[in-house]
């Protein structure tokens, strides 16, 4: 005759029902840093993934797999600006933290010219990569605005990756206007476009 298991009988009825809201105080008391400092290589895997999914497959599988930093700048930048930005959301850092690894890597974005929405959407992948973890639970009555605050500090960091991608693509077209110019200043001159027109 089958008997139910010792341990299944401790979390049914009554009793059961009191162990179940114990065992589930016990797992909300790992603050969200805490959860991410105990999980971070899971999460910069996740991460690192769905950042190397915007490439394509091909470019994407050697971003991933060489290891050299001289042969693989760009994986070696997105090694680095993932593992900082994680670690500044750990210890409430400011952007100090990931700044000269996020201008880099936003740099290289804009050089590939992707659009402005693609090129900061890696920030809001680390989202996914967080709650997709396992341990992390949907959020409950406890914990609902500590979730909110912290992912608006990811909020945050897409909008000074925002900023940075506009400074750079910003610098991009002087350069290709003043290119343009210095090629052109002949043909400018003569249909009077050109700055210097007027002194000559």
């Amino acid at each position: 005759m089958y008997t139910t298991p010792p341990a299944a009988r401790a979390f049914s009825g009554p009793g059961g029902r009191r162990l179940r809201r114990f065992s589930a105080i016990i797992r909300n008391t790992m603050n969200i840093p805490e959860f991410i400092r105990t999980n971070r290589e899971d999460i910069l895997g996740r991460w690192r993934r769905s950042v190397l999914s915007s490439y394509p497959s091909q470019g994407a599988s050697f971003l991933g797999t060489e290891r050299d930093r001289f042969a693989n700048p760009v994986g070696a930048t997105i090694n680095d600006v993932t593992a900082n930005m994680v670690d500044a959301l750990i210890d409430g850092a400011d952007n100090s933290v990931y700044s000269e690894s996020l201008d880099r890597f936003v740099r290289v974005r804009a050089v590939q010219e992707f659009s402005a929405s693609r090129a900061v959407s890696f920030v809001f992948m680390l989202k996914n990569a967080i709650i997709e973890t396992p341990g992390w639970d949907g959020p409950d009555k406890g914990q609902t605005a500590e979730k909110l605050s912290f992912f608006s500090r990811i909020d945050d960091m897409a909008l000074d990756a925002f900023d940075r991608y506009a400074s750079c693509r910003e610098k991009l077209y002087e350069v290709s206007v003043n290119e343009f110019k210095r090629r052109n200043r002949k043909v400018l001159e003569r249909l009077g476009l050109s700055e210097t027109a007027g002194d000559t």
